[in-house]
């Protein structure tokens, strides 16, 4: 069986060996519920043993810090009944039919290569496949678009482009996001599969006005920030206050006085972090520097996380925007 995926499935009640191990440097398994937290090394293999006692979708951390990208080194483990986990398990093919497959010259042959070649690189780790924000583009309508450079430039993404950014990544930077790809060194075949998969994933509608582009702008400022490690956008709380429902909203500070979120109070926010702290938070964030291009792109950003609230709870019966 050779299952490739950030996800972990297991039956329920019956007990688990976890090997690990690392390609690159330092990392931890880690699953607070059941109460295992396991190191990675390079050149080694770790283990431990466990049983699942209850059903459920349970979240895996690193645990290490190990580089720019570990904010992003998350999957989940999967613990359902046998008569469930033996139906998926049935769906997943065997090693032997894994090679069989890449053995055919077929289209859905170069795509599982790209897969394949994806995952041992750790492509992942920086480069989303479901339009989700990450360390580096997106690669969901990524072929075909036109992309803002760093100087100022833009870039159609065609074959040529995608294979000078993997070759040579520091080439051309995309703007809004930091300069930390390794370059790589692929043959034509690996080059031809991992472009192939990119295309698979199609080309995203193109924003339909400045408006769309400026916060689109300022998603990619806040993922190359790194603020989305702080703020959610989906109401979840973190170390910092989630932007889902932010722009709009009279927050209470450590004071106790109130304070109307608005393009002042973002700025100062974004400027001198530590002028006004929000209840309930520690005043843990640096102040950036961001030009005012930059600010306005971030606050277009919270905007439409405010709106983006809005539109659904009026989806929503009987609640109140």
């Amino acid at each position: 069986m050779l299952v490739i995926s950030n996800e972990v499935r297991l039956p329920l009640d019956r007990p688990v060996k976890v090997l690990l191990r690392s390609k690159d440097t330092l990392h931890d398994f880690y699953v607070p519920q059941i109460r295992s937290k396991m190191d990675m090394v390079p050149g080694m293999v770790s283990y431990f043993w466990f049983t699942p006692t209850k059903t459920g979708k349970y979240e895996v951390l690193c645990a290490e810090y190990c580089g720019v990208g570990h904010y992003n080194m998350r999957g989940h483990m999967i613990v359902e009944e046998q008569d469930v986990f033996d139906q998926w398990l049935k769906g997943q093919p065997t090693f032997a039919q894994t090679l069989a497959t890449a053995a055919r010259p077929s289209r859905d042959s170069v795509l599982e290569k790209g897969r394949q070649l994806a995952e041992k690189y750790g492509c992942g780790a920086c480069h989303s496949q479901d339009g989700s924000t990450s360390l580096g583009p997106g690669w969901k309508g990524l072929f075909g678009r036109t992309e803002p450079l760093a100087d100022g430039t833009s870039v159609l993404v065609d074959e040529a482009y995608l294979k000078e950014s993997i070759l040579t990544p520091q080439a051309r930077l995309v703007q809004g996001y930091p300069p930390v790809m390794v370059a790589y060194t692929l043959n034509d075949d690996e080059l031809g599969a991992l472009i192939a998969l990119i295309k698979s994933l199609g080309v995203a509608p193109q924003a339909s006005g400045p408006g769309e582009d400026l916060v689109a702008q300022g998603q990619q400022l806040a993922q190359s920030l790194g603020c989305l490690a702080c703020h959610s956008v989906d109401g979840n709380k973190g170390v910092g206050p989630t932007w889902q429902g932010l722009y709009g909203k009279t927050e209470t500070l450590a004071d106790g006085t109130g304070i109307k979120v608005d393009e002042g109070y973002v700025k100062e926010s974004v400027l001198n972090p530590a002028a006004k702290i929000v209840k309930g938070y520690a005043a843990v964030m640096p102040a950036f520097t961001p030009s005012d291009k930059e600010l306005n792109a971030l606050i277009a950003f919270i905007k439409s996380k405010a709106n983006a609230d809005a539109e659904a709870s009026k989806a929503e019966p009987g609640k109140q925007p």
